[in-house]
């Protein structure tokens, strides 16, 4: 697997392996880089899909791989697949409606044959805020005469 990559559905590469295969995040907002760091257990990881806010990849386990799905905007895994088969080749797709994303996770198995499994989940994110901000402080370098301030919210 030295020196493969991968292209995500939009066809830019999106992972780079040496001698330990990798997934490597690349911010088009402000050009930094991450190497995602696999939970305890797993050896390594490669073939991410990306879909919004998720990352669809194999990872192995030190006897077969599996399909885990990372969630850039808190940094968890999910584990999506936990057989005696090897799943591999996963891609993603995920919407959201309402505040709330649906995942689907599509990978294939060879069972003397290729078979393709999927699985969703949903994430629920917190409504955006829709309050009111109250003015800001004044603020006064005279502290014998300080500035009160009262606000009200609403």
């Amino acid at each position: 697997m030295s020196g493969k990559s991968r292209p995500t559905a939009g066809g830019a590469p999106s992972v780079s392996e040496g001698n330990v295969p990798a997934v490597h995040i690349h911010s088009l907002i402000d050009g930094t880089d991450q190497t995602l760091a696999l939970p305890a257990g797993w050896a390594w990881a490669g073939y991410p899909a990306i879909s919004g806010d998720f990352i669809a990849l194999d990872a192995y386990d030190g006897s077969q791989s599996h399909i885990l799905v990372y969630d850039v905007v808190d940094g968890t895994f999910r584990q999506i697949t936990n057989t005696a088969g090897s799943e591999i080749l996963a891609d993603i797709s995920a919407s959201t409606t309402g505040g709330t994303t649906t995942v689907h996770v599509v990978w294939q198995v060879n069972e003397g044959d290729d078979n393709v499994y999927a699985s969703q989940f949903t994430v629920t994110s917190a409504p955006p805020f829709t309050g009111q901000f109250l003015q800001p402080v004044n603020q006064t370098s005279d502290p014998a005469n300080p500035v009160i301030n009262t606000g009200k919210n609403g």
